[in-house]
């Protein structure tokens, strides 16, 4: 892990690194978690490189602070509630049949040393279980289907 002090717009904020793997990093701003895909890469003195070709190019914005962490209600579909980030499933708060509604807690994992809540982004019915506590999610895996 890396730690980086910056001062951006006159603000000072402290910068971990906590892991980087081709074009996405793992970093905390000031105690919060960030998990950011890298548009490309520039040190002093070298040319600028491209961590993947799958990385989106677009225009650069210039931003005085870090955008904040995805809303987790929202991860993957309506229906489909997929793990935004690879974890384990620390806790299930649902079973199958459960009416909940947009917000409710229905499990919280562990990613990057973080336990995580992830909520209904919609109300409806568990109509699926997908993973149980103890069980190691990758990214984008199902874990619970709304109907």
């Amino acid at each position: 892990m890396k730690e980086y002090h910056l001062k951006v717009n006159g603000h000072d904020y402290v910068v971990t690194l906590k892991s980087l793997a081709g074009d996405r990093a793992e970093l905390e701003v000031d105690g919060e978690g960030y998990v950011v895909d890298i548009q490309s890469i520039h040190r002093k003195g070298t040319p600028k490189r491209r961590p993947s070709p799958s990385a989106q190019r677009g225009p650069t914005e210039h931003v005085g602070h870090p955008p904040p962490p995805p809303d987790l209600r929202a991860v993957g579909f309506a229906d489909h509630i997929t793990a935004p980030i690879p974890g384990v499933i620390l806790e299930v708060f649902v079973k199958e049949g459960d009416p909940v509604e947009a917000g409710t807690a229905l499990l919280k994992m562990e990613a990057m040393k973080m336990e995580n809540v992830i909520a209904a982004p919609r109300a409806g019915k568990v109509a699926k279980l997908h993973v149980k506590a103890g069980d190691t999610v990758g990214q984008g895996r199902e874990m619970v289907e709304l109907e």
